[in-house]
């Protein structure tokens, strides 16, 4: 994720990420997101909040202009349209 985030900053608006476990302990991710300056919509398929304590933190939470969980596969659809809502309003 790191490599292609580096590898394709210069060719995106913006980030839909779905970090699975380094979501709660992927610093080089998080710094690689800071880098590229675009902003993030961060989604999970499941409820991060409501599930063990471990995996309620995020260290993208703080990087990410949003977050989507617990919705299922449609987690994807709503967190696209976020960053698509962001993107168009002039951020």
């Amino acid at each position: 994720l790191v490599d292609f985030i580096q590898q394709n900053t210069l060719s995106s608006d913006g980030i839909l990420i779905n970090a699975g476990a380094i979501t709660h302990y992927g610093l080089s991710l998080k710094d690689a997101i800071v880098d590229s300056h675009l902003p993030v919509v961060e989604t999970h398929i499941s409820n991060i909040h409501s599930r063990e304590k471990f995996r309620r933190t995020s260290v993208l939470e703080s990087v990410s202009v949003g977050q989507v969980a617990g919705f299922g596969w449609k987690s994807y659809v709503y967190a696209l349209d976020l960053l698509l809502d962001y993107l168009n309003s002039g951020n």
